[in-house]
């Protein structure tokens, strides 16, 4: 069985760098890398997958070519065992979901591990089998799919919603993901949507 798992977030505790570090200074938060705590439970499960001569254990990490040695060493101090390290070549701004996926179209794993939302939906909509982490991105909003302070609408006029681009309505073709007002559990964002108002939003 071919597992490919993620690091930051994953294998790593990073929420105090990337708090501290990001989005503004990559540099830093890099410098740091050998400091990132083990998330244990994640750490145990690939051991013991890694431990199996039936397994084919992949890491494929969104961190740049030029961290490889620093990312090596943690992994050899925590010793943390794998088949294979696939890291972004540097200079390669795309999102990380789009260099990912390219890495799952070619693995054709089993299973992935990952704790990005962006991964996580686009993987899913490919037929991968994933399990999502949750819990440590430091992030509000990193789960797929909604969690009860979501709420998933498709609205016909989507295509008119002057929302697009704001990061409580993500577009997946013409579903949108409306943030819920969590004063008002009943009243969605969606419903301040001149182009929505006139709709009966349905529950996707």
């Amino acid at each position: 069985m071919k597992v490919i798992f993620d690091i930051d977030g994953v294998l790593a505790d990073v929420r105090k760098f990337v708090v501290e570090y990001l989005p503004h200074d990559w540099k830093e938060y890099f410098s740091h890398t050998e400091e990132f705590p083990c998330i244990l439970p994640m750490v145990a499960l690939l051991c013991s997958l890694q431990s199996k001569p039936y397994h084919e254990v992949y890491l494929v990490t969104g961190r740049p070519e030029s961290n490889r040695e620093a990312t090596e060493k943690w992994l050899r101090k925590n010793s943390l065992a794998y088949g294979t390290l696939l890291m972004r070549s540097n200079g390669d701004s795309r999102p990380t979901c789009e260099v990912k996926i390219q890495w799952y179209r070619e693995i054709r794993p089993d299973l992935i591990i990952d704790d990005d939302p962006a991964v996580v939906e686009i993987a899913t909509k490919e037929g991968f089998k994933v399990l999502q982490v949750h819990g440590y991105r430091a992030t509000l909003n990193d789960m797929i799919p909604a969690t009860c302070n979501d709420e998933l609408v498709v609205c016909p006029k989507s295509k008119e919603c002057p929302y697009d681009g704001c990061q409580h309505h993500k577009p997946h073709e013409r579903v949108w993901r409306h943030q819920v007002d969590c004063t008002n559990s009943s009243r969605s964002m969606a419903e301040e949507c001149e182009a929505c108002k006139p709709v009966d939003l349905v529950p996707a």
